[in-house]
């Protein structure tokens, strides 16, 4: 049986840092003041890039599952591609400055699915609260190398399309709102919390892709000036033919592990808002540099990020995962054994349950792809005896929408994800250190 949470389709993002939430409502609202123009070419909405399923389709990782499936509770799924969500929690999905002006902005309006605005054109205000660069600020045409091929883009982009995770958010966090984005549903939402505020009532065209397919004519349709897909599991061929499209911005190393400050970096030259990238990404790091001091309690406590899709067997997501990247950012201690090594065929390292004693860590943060999978995994004697669980170093995650943002750390995400999940890894961290766990 398994635990499906249902959103509402408009449901409001979680609290927001006042900081971040400034920076928000006023590149909301200078969207709104700067006019965009907007394009609704209709193409077949899509279910979103599956993390379950077949053939790891779609978002990082699924291992149960059909794609485009709701978020189950704990999903996703640590074997082929690093994603969350069981059943389609998967394709990064794009909002944007949509909506009425934010707070404290003058004017209301909104702005249409397609539409490009200039971030911060009449001075955005920073979660530092120092203004964002204004609009456009590179010269084209730009060309942008990736694994798959280099893509040369000849014009300022007014038509983005976005395929998998994180080239959305980053679009619309740098003032664009995509005509088209690959879909992503969490419970029987189509947008994550984070995205469906962004939206307002707009909503651009949602593709049902996943790494295994791409409905080529659906994405021909919306006449993209440009396809980002810089995290993503875009194969060889599917690059191809996708910039036959449209020149398409690849991944720089390998298939869904871009960190978020490469995300951001790349389609901000893409879009030709290079500067407005560079201090989106000085504005998250100190987001982060500063949870990290204001939890001493998280400094050179070892750390695992694991997972179980099927039974009697566990997942501990190699280091270089933007899960465990972004847990160590805020100061928690990695493990050797968790380094990937150059030949690993996917994510994560996979082990039974007999041998999960192998892997110790003083605390340990964790999804499951069913809640009979989480009571089963639980129960195990040699799971209740690992140190992280012993001393209460443990922290599973169940909220679907908490998956998805852990397992798709971006400029977008991270905000909404830190007021819920620091809390829980305080608590496990101070519980780990007084209880001695030496993982």
């Amino acid at each position: 049986m398994e635990l499906t949470v249902k959103l509402p389709k408009n449901a409001p993002a979680r609290v927001r840092t006042g900081r971040w939430s400034a920076l928000v409502a006023a590149a909301t609202a200078l969207a709104v003041l700067a006019g965009c123009g907007s394009s609704t070419p209709a193409a077949d909405s899509s279910s979103g890039p599956g993390t379950a399923g077949a053939a790891g389709t779609s978002g990082p990782g699924t291992t149960a599952g059909a794609d485009g499936g709701s978020v189950v509770a704990g999903s996703g799924s640590a074997a082929t591609d690093p994603g969350s969500g069981a059943g389609g929690s998967a394709g990064a999905g794009s909002a944007g400055a949509a909506g009425s002006a934010g707070a404290g902005s003058a004017g209301a309006g909104s702005v249409s699915a397609g539409s490009v605005s200039a971030a911060g054109s009449a001075g955005a205000q920073s979660s530092a609260g120092s203004a964002l660069p204004a609009g456009v600020t590179d010269t084209f045409p730009v060309t942008i190398d990736s694994t798959l091929g280099k893509a040369t883009i000849p014009a300022e982009p007014k038509r983005v399309v976005a395929l998998g995770w994180g080239s959305p958010e980053a679009a619309v966090a740098l003032g664009v709102v995509p005509v088209g984005m690959q879909k992503i549903e969490v419970g029987s939402a189509n947008l994550p919390p984070w995205l469906t505020e962004r939206l307002g009532g707009e909503q651009p065209t949602l593709i049902d892709a996943s790494s295994a397919e791409i409905p080529y004519e659906a994405v021909l349709a919306l006449k993209p000036d440009v396809i980002l897909a810089v995290n993503s599991g875009v194969t060889e061929e599917q690059y191809a033919r996708l910039s036959q499209i449209a020149p398409t911005v690849g991944y720089p190393g390998q298939a869904w592990l871009t960190s978020w400050q490469d995300q951001i970096t790349m389609v901000g030259k893409a879009l030709g808002r290079s500067k407005a990238a560079a201090a989106l990404v000085s504005q998250t790091d100190k987001l982060i540099a500063d949870t990290a001091a204001a939890h001493p309690e998280f400094k050179g406590v070892t750390v695992a990020f694991g997972s179980a899709t099927e039974a009697g067997k566990y997942n501990f997501y190699f280091n270089n995962d933007s899960r465990v990247q972004l847990l160590n950012q805020l100061g928690f201690a990695t493990t050797p054994a968790f380094d990937r090594p150059a030949d690993a065929p996917s994510f994560s390292l996979s082990t039974s349950l007999e041998s999960i004693g192998n892997y110790p860590s003083q605390v340990l943060v964790a999804w499951y792809l069913s809640s009979q999978l989480q009571q089963q995994t639980e129960a195990n004697p040699l799971f209740k005896a690992l140190p992280a669980v012993k001393s209460g170093g443990y922290v599973p995650i169940t909220d679907p929408a908490l998956v998805q943002a852990t397992s798709a750390v971006n400029v977008l995400s991270l905000p909404w994800m830190l007021e819920q999940y620091v809390p829980m890894l305080s608590k496990a961290a101070t519980a780990a250190k007084a209880g001695g766990s030496d993982g």
